[in-house]
């Protein structure tokens, strides 16, 4: 699967993905609004108040630009093993995508970060670097520090967005099943917001959705 998005990233030319809608600032605030929208109301039985929604938007506006600090390319968006298929064929092609309808043009981590960390399926650290590491041998002109930085907001914002999905999805249409998810995305949220370049992030979390909230 990394390395089908390696093929992809070394064939897109940029006039193709200039045709595809960009995935910019304010379309992730659209879907990290869904926390603020879905799951803070399911948890406290009210609206967020309008002080936590400016500080919400405020800590990811500060976060977000850091995801581009790697180029664009062309993204699936929901690039995760649950759309993928094995199939019998050689090389690159036994691995079918499914649902890439909603394709972007995106920092070239927002398929691997979301294939890597994601709520489906959890790797072991030394699976995941070296997936990473795979993925950066292709591509050398690359900054590491630079491309960790985007992927940890990238993480970050994904299953933030996935917190209030999930939230509708219970919510809206009596989906429980996706419950079973929620410990793996909040580790993977609590990880990732460690890290300094998330520090407004955690900052939010610290102070409106402490540990006994997720």
């Amino acid at each position: 699967a990394v390395d089908v998005l390696i093929d992809l990233h070394r064939r897109a030319p940029p006039p193709l993905t200039a045709q595809l809608p960009v995935f910019d600032d304010d379309r992730a605030m659209d879907g990290l609004m869904r926390m603020i929208d879905w799951y803070w109301p399911a948890i406290h039985a009210a609206p967020a108040p309008e002080p936590v929604r400016r500080d919400f938007d405020a800590a990811w506006r500060a976060v977000l630009p850091k995801m581009r600090l790697v180029p664009d390319s062309i993204a699936l968006f929901d690039y995760h093993t649950d759309n993928l298929i094995r199939l019998d064929r050689p090389g690159l092609a036994a691995c079918g995508l499914l649902d890439f309808q909603d394709a972007v043009r995106a920092p070239v981590v927002f398929d691997l970060a979301t294939l890597i960390e994601n709520d489906r399926r959890a790797l072991p650290d030394a699976l995941r670097d070296a997936l990473i590491d795979r993925y950066l041998a292709a591509f050398p002109v690359l900054d590491r520090g630079a491309f960790m930085t985007a992927f940890a907001v990238k993480t970050a914002h994904w299953n933030t967005r996935i917190v209030g999905t999930f939230a509708r999805l219970l919510r809206r249409d009596g989906k429980i099943g996706y419950q079973r998810f929620m410990p793996r995305i909040w580790q993977l949220i609590e990880r990732t917001i460690a890290q300094a370049a998330l520090a407004p992030v955690a900052e939010w979390y610290r102070r409106y959705l402490p540990p006994e909230d997720r």
